[in-house]
């Protein structure tokens, strides 16, 4: 029986190995596809995105041939949600096969107006990095090295100004499969935000909250894993039936 494939896009300074660890978590029938994207990881020699549409057309042009075909499931967190839904515009929009379930992880919906939108992208060095830093998930003492700065502050920067695209004032078409939203309790995103994926799928609509604050997704792993998988195996299940 051929595996249901998860693709997995990361978040601002994430790389596909960011993943890795879910390998062995994920039930037996779910393979595991991180997706590494330009300008990260064993793609740092790629240049960086310059728009939103640039990167989803690039990760269309990764996958296309392997979601032609078979059972898939696409999850992103923060910087990556944002990704995946865009992503799974294009792919409708190109009349291709969709996917069975869709994760959106650590992001309110971008057809919310956010009343403090992000502006980090914008601030100088020392606060951006506290700014960063207070999200969580970055390494203590990562920024006190000078010479990973040089390297990580612009694609860092970079990122967080992607992360900055919203379609508020639109008016979400929504996707004919199922949808789960991933949010830690102590996150700064309102439940009307979270709340609002809602208008963007015709089916089944989840809403699961996790210990922790932003990178609950690395503090509470089994309980996301098991959601995920539980999720996921439903979706399936509905599908052939």
């Amino acid at each position: 029986m051929d595996k249901l494939r998860l693709f997995c896009i990361p978040y601002a300074g994430g790389t596909a190995a960011v993943f890795y660890k879910w390998k062995t978590l994920l039930d037996e029938r779910i393979e595991l596809i991180p997706i590494e994207l330009s300008g990260k990881g064993s793609r740092s020699h790629e240049p960086l995105y310059n728009t939103i549409e640039e990167a989803v057309d690039d990760i269309y042009a990764k996958i296309k041939e392997q979601i032609s075909n078979g059972s898939y499931v696409l999850f992103g967190h923060s910087l990556g949600a944002l990704l995946a839904y865009a992503l799974t515009v294009k792919i409708r929009d190109e009349n291709v096969n969709m996917p069975e379930h869709l994760f959106f992880s650590g992001l309110g919906s971008p057809f919310v107006k956010r009343k403090n939108k992000n502006k980090t992208a914008g601030l100088n060095d020392k606060d951006f990095i506290r700014s960063v830093i207070k999200l969580g998930g970055t390494p203590a003492g990562f920024f006190d090295e000078p010479d990973l700065c040089k390297i990580f502050l612009p694609l860092l920067r970079n990122d967080f100004r992607l992360a900055m695209t919203d379609f508020a004032g639109q008016k979400p078409i929504p996707f004919n499969c199922n949808i789960s939203i991933l949010l830690g309790k102590n996150e700064t995103i309102s439940h009307k935000a979270a709340k609002a994926w809602e208008d963007c799928t015709t089916k089944l609509f989840k809403l699961h909250y996790f210990k922790g604050g932003h990178f609950f997704i690395n503090e509470d792993l089994e309980e996301l894993i098991k959601i995920i998988n539980n999720d996921i195996l439903v979706s399936n299940e509905e599908m052939n039936n």
